[in-house]
């Protein structure tokens, strides 16, 4: 009956084939899950804000203070502890240029037109409008004019204020004047400005609060005004503002009701409405500029820098200037207001922080303490309240460091939290290795004798001893305290490391990759716009540990080697006159059994890291050919080179050149085979029984090129260099592609992610390399003595966009590998190499063996994020490394947030899962080892007798 296709039973034979076909692509390529207990035991996630340039301070009983940051992201943090209550990650392009509160809203303005108000409660987002429908083109914006003293340029932009009377935002937009309605959102009215010649680049308020004025200046270079009312939108009449000419970087808002003006050291206050003159006075000093005084406030309140002072002026109801404080030299100033009462605070940068009120008197003052490595404050953010009368005043100050760190402070020098947001901004980062406990360094240093170096082969056996007996009075009596360890030291599987990152603004730092915590800082000086990257030299095995950071600027090069396990500095910073055009570790160790880094400028000049002569020794003595090769993004420039010693010197002989024009084809990204990484399978079975070798290149460099985009799209091209010759073994090309182009690269393989604009869709190119002749491997691998490989490549749809792809490493190379995909979405998947095969069959019969047929739409199960849960906000990199567990691969995505976790893509084989009962298993092999010895000795009982008989 159920051969008919009529049969009743047919329905329950098509589920049980689905359910076969299921069982066999999980028995085949595997799913990861995790019970809810086991989140967060072997991972951890940081999330952070990024640079703060907005703050608004919530009183009891909210107590909140929130934060927004020029590249898009809004927050709210516990005004007690800095931790985050909620958080908006908007899109990057939507910079933050303005942001207030109302009443229990907050409320941004975007660079891309948005006007946004948030619940400062929740973070739900109340009401959202889009202006930029309304104007040809996208804003650009300034900062918010209340309070605020930012230089502004000469054309359209986009400024905001609010009218306390009227409830209502007025928004500038390339020439016209919205008015919406701070409830609700609805837009009241809309107003061209009248004046055809004239750019208007400012709006201010009219004393009466009836009205906004908007500032410009015409084709003659002399400032305009024009009003228009706020209940209404009624334009009035377009006035000439003051007298003269404007500088364009000269001039700045002066709260909402003043322009200021500063040329050489005059400083001019121009009212925006009403009959008062124009008032001008001279400061001291040379250099004046207006200062950016941070805080939302009613108040008209200036502030000037110059080469030897900052002070700050209150402008009066009508129109006198009164200088109110005085500070150093590049100090930072903020102002708050409470209960009416207006307030201005000077942070100089070695932390000094005085609080005046508007007739100058000092309120409040203190000194801001942190860590020297944070550098000097860049920023300041103030919230004033009332003690217990009602005339004195406390008051809290938020400051922002120069390498982007916050910390808050109740005054005078009370420190209540802070953040290192300079983790938001990492540029590179890798593993180094911890050493294990007990061990001493110097016990194992060259010129120790074989006594000294056994006595300290005791001592740690000893400690580890020690170790072992804590950890298992630890394991048997629950409320005995594990030893506190404060230096982190190698676990027993080799899982605990440190993290070593590289941020933008010079943070050089260490995180233990346990739980993310800051083990040590530095400030890397001067190291403002240099590309970075880090490589570790030397690991901590019986020796301290080297790594090494390169920055590479347009015009110069600095290379720092520094101890990743504490980051002091091993030997002074290297430094070249020229840009590096190759740089790399190469195969070879000196006498102090470190690594050596070679790097080559564009002068041909060569440079060793360390720069000791067991370098040039370890050079000379090299039994292989040691070649470097480079990939200039900037110039599109390839080179190759080969390192030999010559008259007691290394020198670089250029084997090969290749030349990116940029405009014609700009290179978008490099990927090479990692050094350390080891291959355990040569080759793929067929079906037939025989093998399909694969192409291992250890010198195989991926660049992916862009041509100049044409009617939104571009051309993409993929090659693939052997370093060694500078011949490109293959290249791929890809039309109507959109960019960013991401790449990773592992033994014989090749992946990138790119959207296909036509298709309206992003794909994953995939490259794999396969031997095409006859292959010896005792010979090992040569670029001059090998046939030309056999290319395989196909394409694959992906659910997102990705901004970062990553590939796994194993001690070994034995456990499959997985492709890491960060998504747009937040997530962090890994998925077996095995789905993403270029060899993976389109059609039936196929000799490959052990791969799913072919199907253009990768999964996007759950279960395949490594982050389950929680999202990752804009990954920028992904960091592997492996573990002392053949199976475990530990993985580090760096971007707004942080994440470390671990991934097992043959899952554990090599260790005991969580719930293996240890004690049931030593208690039997008690009873199996008791039950042994009792039948032995009554075997031998036995025996005896039997002899007696």
């Amino acid at each position: 009956r159920c051969l008919n296709m009529a049969s009743p039973c047919h329905g329950g034979v098509r589920r049980m084939a689905l359910l076969l076909a299921c069982l066999a692509t999980v028995s085949v390529f595997g799913v990861d899950g995790m019970f809810e207990e086991q989140a967060g035991a072997a991972d951890w996630r940081v999330e952070l804000v990024g640079r703060v340039q907005h703050t608004v301070f919530f009183p009891a009983p909210l107590r909140r203070t929130a934060v927004a940051t020029a590249d898009g992201v809004v927050a709210s943090l516990d005004a007690a502890s800095g931790d985050i209550a909620w958080r908006q990650v908007l899109r990057a392009s939507d910079s933050i240029v303005a942001m207030f509160a109302h009443q229990q809203e907050i409320i941004v303005l975007t660079e891309s037109g948005h006007l946004q108000s948030w619940d400062a409660v929740d973070g739900f987002l109340s009401w959202d409008v889009s202006l930029v429908a309304a104007v040809s083109e996208p804003p650009v914006s300034s900062q918010l004019p209340s309070g605020l003293a930012k230089p502004l340029q000469a054309k359209d932009q986009a400024t905001l204020v609010l009218s306390t009377s009227e409830d209502k935002l007025a928004v500038l937009l390339n020439g016209t004047v919205f008015a919406i309605d701070a409830e609700t959102g609805a837009v009241a009215w809309e107003t061209a400005l009248q004046a055809s010649d004239a750019e208007f680049f400012h709006l201010g308020m009219s004393q009466d609060l009836g009205s906004v004025v908007a500032v410009g200046a015409n084709a003659a270079g002399s400032l305009v005004a024009q009003s228009v009312g706020l209940k209404d939108g009624a334009a009035g009449q377009v006035q000439p503002l003051g007298t003269g000419k404007v500088a364009a970087a000269g001039c700045g808002a002066a709260g909402p009701y003043h322009l200021a003006c500063v040329k050489g050291s005059q400083l001019t206050v121009l009212p925006l409405s009403g009959g008062a003159e124009p008032q001008t006075i001279t400061v001291d000093g040379t250099n004046a500029a207006l200062v950016d005084v941070t805080g939302p406030t009613h108040s008209s309140t200036l502030a000037v820098a110059t080469d030897a002072q900052t002070t700050v002026h209150n402008i009066g109801a009508k129109g006198q200037v009164k200088q109110i404080a005085k500070g150093e030299a590049r100090s930072s100033v903020c102002a708050a207001a409470v209960e009416g009462v207006s307030f201005v605070a000077l942070a100089s940068p070695s932390g000094k922080v005085s609080v005046h009120d508007m007739d100058g008197s000092e309120v409040e003052s203190g000194q801001v303490s942190y860590p020297e490595h944070d550098g000097a404050v860049a920023r300041c953010f103030l919230r004033v309240f009332q003690k217990g009368s009602a005339s004195a005043y406390g008051a809290t100050v938020v400051v922002r460091a120069t390498n982007d760190a916050l910390h808050a402070f109740k005054l005078p020098s009370t420190h209540r939290w802070s953040r290192n947001e300079q983790l938001a901004y990492i540029q590179t980062a890798h593993f180094a290795d911890l050493p294990p406990r007990h061990v001493d360094f110097d016990a194992y240093a060259e010129g120790g004798t074989a006594v000294s170096h056994f006595l300290a082969r005791l001592s740690d056996h000893a400690g580890q001893l020690k170790d072992l007996l804590l950890q298992a009075e630890y394991t048997l009596v629950p409320s005995a305290e594990p030893e506190q360890i404060e230096t982190p030291t190698r676990d027993e599987f080799n899982k605990r490391k440190l993290v070593v990152v590289f941020a933008a603004s010079g943070a050089l730092m260490g995180l233990d990759s346990v739980d993310g915590r800051v083990v040590w800082q530095r400030h890397v000086p001067n190291s403002h716009g240099a590309t970075a990257k880090l490589f570790s030299l030397r690991s901590a095995t019986k020796t301290t540990p080297l790594s090494a950071l390169l920055l590479r600027f347009e015009d110069r090069t600095v290379a720092l080697l520094f101890n990743p396990l504490d980051g002091s500095e091993e030997a002074p910073a290297a430094e070249l006159g020229a840009a590096v055009s190759a740089a790399g570790l190469l195969p070879i160790e000196n006498a102090a059994g470190s690594h050596v880094l070679a790097l080559v400028d564009s002068t041909d000049r060569v440079v060793l890291l360390p720069e000791t002569d067991g370098s040039v020794q370890a050079v000379e003595a090299a039994n292989q050919p040691l070649v470097l090769f480079g990939v200039d993004s900037s110039s599109g420039v390839a080179s190759g080179y080969q390192l030999a010693v010559v008259a007691g010197k290394v020198a670089a002989e250029r084997l090969w050149r290749i030349v990116f024009s940029p405009s014609v084809e700009r290179v978008e990204a490099v990927s090479s085979v990692r050094g350390e990484a080891r291959i355990n399978s040569l080759g793929e079975p067929l079906s037939d029984g025989s093998v399909m070798f694969k192409y291992m290149n250890p010198h195989l460099i991926a660049v992916a090129t862009m041509s100049p985009y044409t009617k939104g799209s571009a051309t993409l091209k993929v090659y693939l260099i052997d370093a060694i010759k500078g011949a490109v073994v293959d290249k791929t090309v890809h039309e109507g592609v959109v960019g960013p182009v991401h790449l990773a690269q592992a033994e014989h393989w090749v992946a990138y992610h790119y959207r296909n604009r036509k298709q309206k869709r992003h794909e994953l190119g995939v490259i794999e390399l396969y031997e095409g002749g006859n292959k010896n491997f005792e010979e090992g691998f040569s670029s001059r003595n090998t046939a030309s490989p056999i290319v395989v490549r196909q394409s694959y749809i992906l659910p997102s966009s990705v901004s970062a792809l990553g590939v796994t490493i194993t001690e070994w190379g034995i456990t499959d590998k997985q492709l890491l995909f960060a998504t747009a979405t937040g997530g962090l998947l890994a998925l077996n190499k095995q789905m993403v095969n270029a060899r993976r069959p389109v059609s039936q019969p196929s000799t490959a063996v052990g791969l799913q047929p072919y199907h253009p739409m990768l999964p996007t199960d759950d279960r395949l994020r490594l982050n389950y849960n929680q999202t990752l906000e804009r990954v920028m990199g992904i960091a592997t490394a492996p573990s002392g567990l053949e199976s475990t691969s530990l993985v580090f995505a760096y971007g707004r947030d942080l994440f470390f976790s671990e991934t097992a893509p043959s899952k554990k084989f090599d260790v005991l899962n969580d719930e293996f009962n240890v004690y049931v298993l030593l208690l039997s092999l008690a009873a199996l080892g008791g039950v042994t010895t009792a039948l032995s000795a009554l075997t031998k009982k036995r025996a005896v007798e039997r002899l007696w008989k």
